[in-house]
């Protein structure tokens, strides 16, 4: 029986962490090694979860250092035959891990990817349990699913055979955000058997205070860093340049929306000029029909053509 280690990274999830938990717990397949990592925690999330009797639940506690150093403490401890990674402040459907173990034994998948159901915090979750579709990719089609953002790149939501972070080296970058999109490519490159559940197994809590939903330059200067460090790493995909174009779409759009007084300092004219490098070596490297059929074309044109600029030039000029 394959046994599934779970990642759960902790910090001052107090509210939040116990429904977290207790969807893993309950789980319907019980091989499981519960990696809970408090990342310093400072209100009672610790107290919560030294109250779980659970001899598969693991508690590693240590100094504040971000998600990326709670992930990559957790992958220390893994003995199991297959990773996932879950943040503590959502939670999962009760059969989600039964239904990925099975499918990635039956397929003998290195990666099996789910979706996840937006939920705000006061909305009720409905079980679903009807048969969900399932489609199934080889070789480099496994990379281009990613790359081509038809499954999220997210790196929770997916079970991955351990051996995929043996193989890729893949540890996540401390001190930056936007972590997943730094590990998910190379985790893929990696993978040469994908099976993609169409079912909405990982309740994704949408919180206003998140990391992800707070406007900040250092948000732009990590996804920058991290499309720079993919420079650097050789993938042989069609679609390579289209992902970090469309990155890069993020990353503009991102900055463009920013205060007024971040945009008039000087950090971040230097993070635009990043940009504006970026895009001229990136988009050198296949012609725009190349795209043309790929999905969200429009965003590379925009890039491509440096649109995005003349967008925020008309939106501050509507603002006087």
């Amino acid at each position: 029986m394959k046994k599934v280690s779970i990642i759960i990274p902790v910090y001052n999830v107090e509210p939040y962490v116990a429904r977290c938990i207790d969807s893993v717990v309950n789980q319907t397949y019980n091989n499981l090694q519960i990696i809970v990592v408090n990342d310093g925690s400072i209100d009672n999330s610790l107290q919560i979860l030294n109250t779980y009797n659970d001899d598969r639940l693991q508690i590693i506690t240590k100094e504040n250092g971000g998600l990326s150093s709670a992930r990559n403490e957790g992958l220390k401890y893994v003995v199991g035959d297959y990773i996932l990674f879950i943040d503590s402040d959502d939670c999962i459907h009760l059969n989600m891990i039964n239904v990925m173990i099975k499918e990635a034994i039956k397929t003998d998948a290195d990666i099996v990817s789910i979706y996840e159901k937006r939920v705000m915090s006061d909305d009720v979750i409905e079980e679903d349990m009807q048969i969900a579709n399932v489609s199934s990719y080889q070789g480099k089609d496994c990379l281009s699913q990613l790359l081509l953002n038809r499954i999220p790149n997210y790196v929770w939501g997916k079970l991955y055979r351990s051996e995929l972070f043996t193989k890729s080296k893949v540890t996540f970058p401390v001190g930056q955000n936007y972590e997943d999109v730094a590990t998910s490519y190379k985790l893929f490159s990696y993978c040469n058997k994908l099976s993609v559940i169409h079912k909405q197994y990982y309740y994704y809590f949408i919180r206003e205070n998140s990391i992800v939903h707070t406007k900040r330059l250092e948000e732009v200067r990590s996804i920058v860093e991290h499309i720079v460090n993919m420079s650097k790493y050789e993938i042989v995909n069609p679609y390579w340049g289209i992902y970090r174009l469309k990155l890069l779409y993020g990353a503009y759009v991102y900055a463009y929306c920013l205060s007024k007084e971040v945009k008039q300092s000087a950090e971040f004219g230097e993070e635009v000029n990043k940009m504006d490098m970026l895009c001229n070596s990136i988009k050198t490297e296949y012609p725009i029909f190349v795209y043309m059929f790929t999905p969200n074309f429009y965003k590379v044109l925009i890039v491509k053509l440096k649109l995005i600029k003349l967008f925020g030039s008309i939106k501050q000029y509507m603002k006087r």
